[in-house]
C-alpha cells in the first residue's frame, strides 16, 4: 500500500517517519533515535530545541544515505517535517512532503482495523471460525478463528510464494492449506504474510466489495487520508517514490507486476 501523509495530528507527539533504501537495522536506529529525541528533550524547552535536535541528528543520517521524510507532530501542528535524499536516483528526483512512500506491511494495521470495522457493523467476529468465510477451510481439522490470524497465531508460514506471483484466489488458498503448520511448534507466533491475505479475501467476501474499494470507503475517506491506497487515488506518478535495495532500483511499486486492482495475494 502506498501513503502519503497530510492530515494533521491529535497526540502530544506523532512521529512519522517513511524510509526507502534502507536495510532493516538501519530504520529501527534511525526510528529509535528520533523517538529518543523526542522523549528526552526537556517537556519545558520550546519545540524550537527539539527541531534543531532532529535537524542535526538527520542531516548527519542523511551524509551517511538515509533517504525519506520524517514528520513530527504537537497539537495538530507540525514541529518537524522534512524530506532527505531521493525518490528517484537516476532522476535526480529529491523526496519532498508530497512524495508517496509504499509503507509495506504497516498495510497490515488497516487490514486489521477493516476486519474490526466489520465487526462493529455486525457483518463477523474476530472470535468466528474462519470456515465460517472461508469454506475451503472445513477441510483444515485445526479449528482457527479471525483472532488468530489477526494475531499471527493461526500457524500458516510468513510466505508461500513470490511477491509478484500472478496467483488466484482459490490457488492462493490451497497452497495455504497445504502450508498449514509449518511453522515452530514450539512457539506459536510465527509471523504471517499469508494469514493477513486471508483476512484480505475474507473482508473482500464479507463486504461484497473490492479490498482496497472497501478500506477507501469504511476508512480512509472518513479519515481524511486521501493518499493512500493501490490504485484508486489519482497518483502524480512522479511523486511515487522508487524502492531501493542497496544500489539495486527497484522501480515504483506500482510498476511491478500487479493485478488491475492492486497487488497479487503473495503480497
Amino acid at each position: 500500500m502506498l501513503n502519503n501523509y497530510k492530515n494533521s495530528c491529535t497526540t502530544k507527539y506523532l512521529v512519522i517517519v517513511s524510509i526507502i533504501n534502507q536495510f532493516v537495522m538501519i530504520k529501527i536506529r534511525i526510528l529509535f533515535s528520533i523517538l529518543l529525541l523526542v522523549c528526552t528533550i526537556n517537556y519545558a524547552q520550546s519545540n524550537e530545541g527539539l527541531r534543531d535536535a532532529l535537524a542535526d541528528l538527520l542531516s548527519k543520517e542523511s551524509s551517511l544515505g538515509f533517504s525519506g521524510t520524517v514528520l513530527v507532530a504537537s497539537s495538530d501542528q507540525p514541529v518537524f517535517l522534512q524530506s532527505y535524499g531521493y525518490a528517484d536516483r537516476s532522476r535526480k528526483l529529491n523526496n519532498s512532503n508530497q512524495t508517496v512512500y509504499d509503507i509495506g506491511s504497516i498495510t497490515k494495521q488497516f487490514t486489521a482495523a477493516a476486519i474490526l470495522k466489520l465487526e462493529m457493523q455486525g457483518r463477523l467476529k474476530v472470535t468466528d471460525p474462519v470456515k465460517l468465510y472461508l469454506p475451503e477451510l472445513k477441510q483444515v481439522s485445526k479449528p482457527i478463528t479471525i483472532h488468530e490470524l489477526l494475531t499471527h497465531t493461526a500457524g500458516f508460514p510468513d510466505a508461500i510464494g513470490d511477491d509478484y506471483e500472478a496467483i488466484s484466489e482459490a490457488e492462493f488458498i490451497q497452497r495455504a492449506i497445504s502450508k498449514l503448520g509449518k511453522v515452530s511448534k514450539r512457539n506459536p507466533y510465527g509471523y504471517s504474510n499469508v494469514g493477513y491475505s486471508l483476512l484480505a479475501i475474507i473482508i473482500k467476501r464479507v463486504s461484497g466489495s473490492d479490498y482496497e474499494k472497501y478500506l477507501t470507503e469504511e476508512l480512509f475517506r472518513p479519515a481524511g487520508m486521501t493518499h493512500t491506497g493501490y490504485t484508486l487515488p489519482a497518483w502524480d506518478e512522479a511523486k511515487i517514490a522508487h524502492g531501493y535495495r542497496g544500489e539495486t532500483d527497484g522501480g515504483r511499486p506500482d510498476q511491478q507486476n500487479w493485478a488491475s486492482n492492486g497487488p497479487y495475494l503473495n503480497l
